[in-house]
């Protein structure tokens, strides 16, 4: 299973440096199951949000084309008592991710904090593209 959290979820609907490098390790890696919070749905659509009814669109499209885990109490839970320095969304992400570890192939992310704070859980990362 490959999990996004919304930064690498922005690249794969916003044309940026990382983005084709971004689409390209998906399409290698198409045999894990994509997964992401579904906390994501309304992190990834606000950011849309400005650029207008196409752009929310696009973003639509591509979040309801990852399985979106539920947001349960335990993962509230397991989130907020993380010890790391996340905002509230990226917690709820890595509690998420962390839950799934067995079967994670790479949590993608494009946020340095939110990978550090990954590794720091045990988790493999990956960042396509970024230097």
């Amino acid at each position: 299973m490959i999990y996004f959290d919304s930064s690498a979820l922005i690249k794969l609907i916003a044309p940026d440096p990382e983005s084709r490098v971004l689409s390209e390790w998906v399409q290698h890696n198409w045999n894990h199951p994509r997964v992401t919070s579904a906390v994501s749905k309304v992190d990834v659509l606000r950011s849309f949000r400005d650029m207008g009814p196409a752009a929310e669109d696009l973003a639509s499209i591509v979040v309801s084309k990852i399985e979106q885990l539920p947001v349960r109490q335990e993962i509230l839970d397991n989130a907020s008592e993380l010890g790391f320095p996340l905002g509230s969304v990226e917690a709820i992400h890595l509690a998420s991710a962390s839950q799934s570890r067995e079967g994670l192939h790479a949590f993608v992310s494009y946020d340095p904090v939110m990978l550090e704070a990954a590794q720091k859980a045990g988790l493999a990362t990956a960042s396509p593209g970024a230097e």
